[in-house]
């Protein structure tokens, strides 16, 4: 925690936000698709990755631009 306290009000959220990104990134290549968590951490993050990865049925590797940019919201 900063000497100051805290930057934002929500700064927890995006922290856990950030948090879910870079684990998502670990996939290797961009995720089109939707992604909601609730309470999740890394452990968590990391056993989708699994999962999704265990079956091929699971996925596709697309190629060409996606439709749109990333785009975030917040519950």
């Amino acid at each position: 925690m900063n000497p100051e306290g805290l930057r934002y009000d929500d700064e927890f959220v995006r922290h856990k936000l950030l948090d879910v990104i870079g684990d998502l990134y670990l996939a290797g290549a961009p995720i089109h698709g939707r992604f909601i968590g609730n309470r999740t951490g890394h452990g968590l993050n990391n056993q989708l990755l699994r999962a999704v990865f265990a079956d091929q049925a699971n996925y596709r590797l697309a190629t060409g631009a996606l439709e749109a940019p990333l785009q975030l919201t917040a519950a």
